[in-house]
């Protein structure tokens, strides 16, 4: 599944870019690298571990994994060969780690043979669609290492919860491989600032029930549950998940559900390469009952990229923050 969708009558509006909302699930890592930044350098994954024997060279798959590579010191050693999907999404000031580093394309994956023909060592992505490329890629000597926040494993290892450890972790260990640790520490060190500043701030907030939902797909609402980085960045701001009884990361909710629920407040993310803004938001008023919720009637709804709501969840919590904030 890919998320899409954003739009018009808001008290808030973010036009950033961003990701898709369902991810894929071949092992993600969930820890750092065990050396301590030499080489042959292990790193922990779900179920066994990926070894290199020297700084992998890597192909950045779609462009939710696009930011943790940027945060972690993206080709700062020369070492990512090219990115693929990655819409040209604001990365604020990490994405000076990648600039000049060849963009492949800007929709969907790419086939497994150019992947091939780029001659990484290591494929970051959200997931394939194709269950099979992570062995394709495999039969060729290419390792491949998913984000955790698109990982749907990395709840049911980590205690059923997705917090910023998740992207901190992903940051650390992408610095250590790539031999930008230092750079790695810093974009980590200011998320936390930003997760600290933040919650301390929305001790203020009033107490009332979000819904977070990638937008429309073939009818239904992709809405995270529990399991989700989603739900983290609303328990950070003292806030309920309207769908935390989800037991997946993110699922499909009917409209007749989704508007039943009534939020105090909807966030309503986009997919930047298939969307937009406008779009999300006309392809969810046009939802009967949708218009008729009273955080729709009250201008309580924030559209924004899928981005802020995986990758860049930390900055968007700055965004959710600051829009329901502004609601009151």
């Amino acid at each position: 599944m890919k998320r899409r969708t954003r739009s018009l009558t808001t008290s808030v509006t973010v036009t950033a870019l961003s990701l898709l909302a369902a991810c894929g699930s071949p092992a993600a890592p969930s820890a750092a690298p065990s050396t301590a930044g030499g080489f042959p350098m292990t790193v922990s994954v779900d179920g066994g571990t990926l070894t290199f024997g020297h700084a992998p060279k890597v192909l950045v798959d779609q462009y939710e994994a696009v930011y943790p590579v940027a945060a972690g010191g993206g080709n700062r050693t020369g070492n990512v060969v090219a990115v693929t999907g990655d819409a040209d999404q604001p990365l604020g000031a990490v994405g000076e780690t990648l600039v000049n580093v060849p963009r492949l394309a800007t929709f969907q994956t790419v086939s497994k043979e150019v992947i091939i023909g780029q001659r990484p060592d290591l494929v970051i992505t959200h997931g394939f669609a194709d269950a099979s490329m992570s062995d394709q890629l495999a039969a060729q000597g290419i390792k491949t290492m998913i984000v955790n926040v698109c990982w749907d494993g990395y709840a049911a290892a980590h205690g059923g919860r997705v917090g910023f450890d998740a992207i901190y972790d992903d940051i650390t260990t992408i610095g250590r491989l790539l031999g930008t640790q230092d750079y790695a520490a810093r974009s980590v060190a200011s998320l936390r600032r930003t997760v600290s500043t933040v919650q301390q701030k929305a001790q203020s907030l009033p107490k009332q029930s979000v819904a977070i939902t990638a937008g429309l797909f073939s009818g239904s609402f992709f809405t995270y549950g529990q399991p989700s980085i989603a739900n983290t960045q609303l328990e950070t701001l003292g806030l309920t998940n309207a769908f935390s009884d989800l037991t997946k990361r993110g699922d499909s909710v009917s409209p007749e559900e989704f508007v039943s629920r009534n939020p105090g407040f909807v966030v309503l993310g986009y997919d930047p390469v298939t969307g937009s803004p406008e779009k999300s938001m006309r392809d969810a008023m046009a939802v009967p009952g949708f218009a008729t919720m009273s955080a729709v009637r009250d201008h309580h709804v924030l559209v924004l990229s899928d981005t802020y709501l995986l990758g860049r969840a930390v900055d968007g919590l700055q965004m959710i923050y600051d829009a329901i904030a502004a609601a009151r």
